[in-house]
């Protein structure tokens, strides 16, 4: 017989378990509690939980652009194609350079998203070796932003600007038109290129238009006088570039002879006057003229004196130079041909006088 505490017969007491709803009231609350805790816009893509609320980016991938105060760089910012209609309008700022769009223009811009959800902005560079910082945010609610650097280089001097077509030399005859061509870059979307002369010259147009094919032509009309002179081409943000043109004597494409009288004895003296002309513009002044002459045997007969030089007509496109002939002692009776010419060499002109005994 074993010793201890006496053994009962009766099975221990238990606690009643707490009675269970029924599943469908526990289906119910559940429900109940999260449509509570919903809001449509945490699960917009607009919300601030959202790391990808808005995004910004170059068009192309590029983030430079030349500091020439003129290329552009377009930049989509990219928000929910859903978002609701108050969070549309996108804000984007620049800390240096210039924010160009449809509403006009300057350091901030608000531009309303497409219903794709892209708001599409143009920067225009400065001129100023640098980076701009640029931030897109909707406007509703600013703290979802984006933002981008885009640098500012150092354009080469070809790479905006260059000239493509310019004449060495050309005559200076007060009329010829000189065609100088400059290639702009394609970033230059828009605009003019002034052209300008150190010799006071007239360009046309004035400014050229820079064309589809990203060029811009002008024509400077020569003075009459000779040297060389600079052609300066500008761009509105005034960058420029230059280039040299020379010129150069304009030589006569026709020289005739007048005499004032037909024969003369070997003692006697004819005036010759020489007309030079060129089919544009004037011959240019104080050109040399040459003349000489031959009698029938094709040898040097006389001698000219008072000899001058081109002198521009008061009026029209004629140019005179003038001589006197003296044939001399040893001058043979006989036709002799007077011959005129320029220095430096263009056309001739020729006429026949006669030498008599007496």
């Amino acid at each position: 017989m074993r010793h201890g505490a006496p053994r009962s017969d009766r099975a221990p007491e238990r606690t009643p378990a707490p009675a269970r709803p029924p599943r469908r009231l526990l289906a119910a609350a559940l429900l109940l509690l999260a449509a509570g805790c919903y809001h449509k816009n945490d699960y917009l893509p607009t919300a601030p939980a959202s790391a990808s609320a808005i995004t910004l980016a170059s068009a192309d991938g590029t983030l430079s652009i030349a500091a020439d105060g003129l290329s552009r760089l377009t930049l989509v910012a990219k928000i929910s194609a859903d978002a609701d209609a108050d969070k549309r309008m996108v804000t984007f700022t620049t800390s240096t350079g210039s924010l160009i769009g449809a509403a006009g223009s300057g350091l901030t811009l608000d531009v309303a998203a497409d219903s794709t959800g892209r708001a599409v902005v143009a920067l225009q560079s400065s001129t100023k070796v640098e980076t701009a910082i640029v931030t897109a945010n909707v406007k509703a609610a600013p703290s979802l932003a984006a933002q981008l650097q885009v640098s500012f280089t150092a354009p080469g001097p070809d790479e905006l600007l260059r000239f493509v077509a310019a004449p060495a030399t050309a005559p200076a005859d007060g009329a010829t038109v000189t065609l100088f061509t400059v290639a702009v870059s394609p970033a230059v979307t828009t605009g003019t290129v002034a052209f300008s002369s150190s010799t006071g010259g007239a360009f046309a147009p004035s400014p050229a238009p820079i064309g589809i094919d990203h060029t811009a032509t002008a024509g400077l009309t020569s003075p009459k006088t000779l040297g060389a002179a600079t052609v300066v081409a500008t761009l509105p943000n005034g960058f420029s570039r230059q280039t040299q043109i020379t010129f150069v004597p304009a030589l006569p494409d026709a020289i005739t002879l007048a005499v004032d009288k037909a024969s003369v004895p070997a003692s006697g003296t004819i005036h010759v006057t020489a007309h030079l002309t060129r089919l544009v513009g004037l011959v240019t002044a104080n050109t040399t003229v040459r003349f000489s002459a031959k009698d029938a045997a094709n040898g040097a007969v006389g001698t000219f004196i008072n000899q001058t030089v081109v002198q521009p007509a008061a009026s029209g496109t004629e140019s005179t130079a003038t001589a006197d002939f003296l044939p001399g002692a040893t001058a043979v009776p006989g036709p002799v041909t007077i011959t005129v010419g320029t220095d430096p060499p263009s056309v001739v002109g020729t006429t026949t006088v006669t030498v008599t005994s007496s």
